[in-house]
């Protein structure tokens, strides 16, 4: 039984590369795999790659899928809209808090809390709170709150609120609203909004504009 579901989701991986156009390694890899495992092992290997190439069928799919390989992907250490604190998580629903090492893809406008040493990627107007020394990359149009040390790098037009001692890179044409923090770098379009210019780095075509703490 293992083995049909395995093919199934093979063949579906196909129709995705197909449907994007991937002509990546990872795609290249999931489909040439061999069993679940192989299969599991290449989405990990090349999490990024992949993730960020599938469309919103595809996310579909795997959330009506989830229940009938749920098993066999947390045996692998995958997970999708659960928490865990040391494998990789998928969550496009609800709210959802990571401890640990876990690293995290959230979209289409979920919520997601990191703390300890937790990885997300947020895309899709997903919420992040990230705490302690979490690392969030930031796309599309979401959002971030960054607390303690964490690091954010923003892109696409994501808006940060900066408190602390976070570390901001923010690129494109993001937004950094700075209350408090340890650095901030800007470049492209990105615009900084703080009440002072200390350690702050503005590159290329970003703004700073100063305002009192009670205006942010």
């Amino acid at each position: 039984m293992e083995q049909q579901r395995f093919e199934f989701l093979k063949e579906r991986a196909k129709d995705m590369a197909k449907r994007t156009g991937a002509c990546k390694e990872g795609f290249k890899r999931l489909i040439e795999s061999t069993n679940f495992g192989e299969f599991c092992s290449v989405m990990q290997q090349y999490w990024t790659d992949i993730l960020q190439m599938l469309k919103k069928d595809d996310w579909n799919f795997l959330y009506a899928a989830y229940p009938m390989y749920k098993e066999d992907f947390n045996r692998c250490g995958i997970w999708f809209n659960e928490s865990t604190d040391n494998g990789k998580a998928i969550v496009t629903e609800g709210s959802h808090e990571f401890r640990g090492n876990a690293t995290v893809w959230a979209y289409n406008r979920c919520k997601v809390e990191l703390h300890e040493n937790v990885r997300c990627t947020a895309s899709n107007q997903s919420f992040v709170d990230c705490y302690d020394y979490t690392q969030v990359m930031l796309l599309d149009m979401s959002e971030c709150h960054a607390y303690v040390r964490s690091k954010v790098n923003a892109g696409g037009e994501s808006v940060v609120d900066a408190y602390d001692a976070c570390t901001i890179t923010a690129g494109d044409r993001s937004t950094v609203i700075a209350h408090s923090w340890n650095q901030i770098t800007a470049v492209g379009e990105a615009e900084v909004f703080a009440p002072s210019k200390y350690k702050i780095k503005i590159l290329g075509q970003a703004k700073l504009t100063l305002k009192k703490p009670e205006e942010l």
